[in-house]
């Protein structure tokens, strides 16, 4: 793997560690309710689609695994259509979604 897509997998990583850490002590009533975390967290979630644009191409090609698609487009739901969100939603993607795929990139770096 060359280091610009490691580089990427590590910030990738370091976004979903980010969303762990903020829902950690949370559960999805208070997530709905709390304003700042649910920003905080959708731009975890931005970040975590923006940065699959710095991946090479081959490397995404190479990893049909993980959906870079779908981050893509869960990054542009996300940034264009923050209001129409449904925060429950959001909350099933940080909470299953999210942990997988930082597995996923987890195991990624390690090859």
């Amino acid at each position: 793997m060359d280091h610009r897509n490691k580089i990427t997998l590590e910030k990738m990583i370091g976004e979903a560690d980010f969303i762990a850490v903020s829902i950690k002590d949370i559960d999805v009533e208070s997530f709905t309710s709390d304003e700042i975390i649910k920003r905080a967290v959708t731009m975890s979630l931005i970040n975590i689609g923006e940065l699959t644009n710095a991946l090479t191409e081959e490397f995404r090609t190479e990893t049909p695994n993980i959906k870079w698609n779908l981050l893509r487009r869960t990054r542009d739901k996300v940034a264009h259509h923050y209001i129409d969100l449904d925060p429950r939603i959001t909350w099933q993607t940080v909470t299953e979604s999210v942990p997988e795929l930082r597995n996923q990139l987890i195991e990624l770096t390690k090859s």
